[in-house]
C-alpha cells in the first residue's frame, strides 16, 4: 500500500495557500474511508452468514437482508475509491504516453488529471444534491423490508468527494514535481 507524506516545500519555493492542508486532508480522508469500508465489508459478511444460518435452521432468512446488503455494497464500493487512487490500484493504460517524450507525456497526464478533477467535482455536486433529496424524502427500497436508500446515496457523494480530493492532491504533487504522481515508476508496466 502506497502512502504519501506531506513534504516540506523545496528550498526557494513557497507553498501556495492551502497546499499542505489539501495533501494532509486527502491522505486522512482516504484512510478513514478505507477503515469504514472494512467495517462495512465485515458487517455485510456477518449479515450474510446470519441470513444463511437462519435460513438453514428456521427455514426463512432475515427479512430485508438482501436489500441491506445491496445498500452496504454501494457504500463499500464508493468508500474505497479514494484509497484505490492513492495506491494506484485503478486500471491505467499508458500505451500512448509511454512512447512520448517525457514533457509531452507529463503535459497529457496533466490535462487528463484536470479533466478528471472537473468531471469528479461535477459528479460530486450532482450526487450530493441527490443525497440531500433522498434524506429529505426518506427514500426507501421496498422489498421484504423497507430499507432506507439514503445511506447509499450519501456514500456515493462522500466517496466521490474523497476521490475528487485525492485527484486534486495527486495533481498538486505532480505539479510540485513528485515523480510518484506525475508518471508511473520505471518498473511498472502498462495495464
Amino acid at each position: 500500500m502506497m502512502r504519501h507524506t506531506v513534504k516540506a516545500p523545496e528550498a526557494g519555493r513557497r507553498p501556495w495557500f492551502g497546499e499542505r492542508a489539501v495533501l494532509r486532508t486527502s491522505d486522512r480522508v482516504s484512510g478513514w474511508l478505507a477503515g469504514l469500508t472494512g467495517v462495512g465489508i465485515l458487517a455485510m459478511m456477518v449479515l450474510t452468514v446470519a441470513d444463511v444460518v437462519r435460513r438453514e435452521v428456521i427455514g426463512r432468512g432475515i427479512p430485508g437482508s438482501l436489500e441491506y446488503a445491496e445498500v452496504g455494497l454501494v457504500c463499500v464500493a464508493f468508500g474505497g475509491m479514494a484509497l484505490a487512487e492513492v495506491d494506484r490500484a485503478h486500471v491505467r493504460t499508458d500505451l500512448v504516453t509511454s512512447r512520448l517524450p517525457r514533457r509531452i507525456a507529463f503535459s497529457l497526464r496533466l490535462v487528463g488529471s484536470v479533466a478528471m478533477l472537473v468531471t469528479l467535482a461535477w459528479m460530486t455536486w450532482l450526487t450530493a444534491q441527490g443525497a440531500l433529496d433522498s434524506i429529505r424524502e426518506n427514500e426507501q427500497r421496498i422489498g421484504l423490508a423497507a430499507v432506507p436508500i439514503w445511506p447509499a446515496r450519501v456514500a456515493i457523494a462522500v466517496g466521490l468527494a474523497a476521490l475528487t480530493l485525492t485527484v486534486l492532491a495527486k495533481l498538486v504533487r505532480s505539479l510540485r514535481g513528485d515523480p510518484a504522481d506525475g508518471e508511473p515508476p520505471a518498473h511498472e508496466s502498462a495495464v
